[in-house]
């Protein structure tokens, strides 16, 4: 699965170009170690990315997730995906 999201350089200050892939580095580097359910590593590499961008919602979706599944067992058959089972 892969996340898009749309992103205004100039959103991000005067060295926008350098934090715009800086910040793609690390929300890459952190969703690999978090389909590796590596959650340590996958939270620093999220907390990177919310010191470049505080505001960022993707970021914090996978801060809250790593919350709740690191402590639980997940099968072998666990591809990243949240799915919802109530409305």
């Amino acid at each position: 699965m892969r996340v898009y999201e749309l992103m205004r350089p100039d959103a991000l200050g005067a060295s926008r170009e350098a934090l715009l892939k800086e910040f793609t580095g690390h929300f890459n580097e952190g969703r690999t170690h978090y389909l590796k359910r590596e959650w340590a590593n996958a939270q620093k590499s999220f907390m990177q990315c919310l010191t470049i961008r505080p505001e960022d919602k993707a970021t914090g979706i996978y801060m809250e997730r790593i919350v709740e599944l690191k402590d639980m067992k997940l099968d072998d058959t666990w591809d990243g995906v949240k799915t919802f089972k109530h409305k």
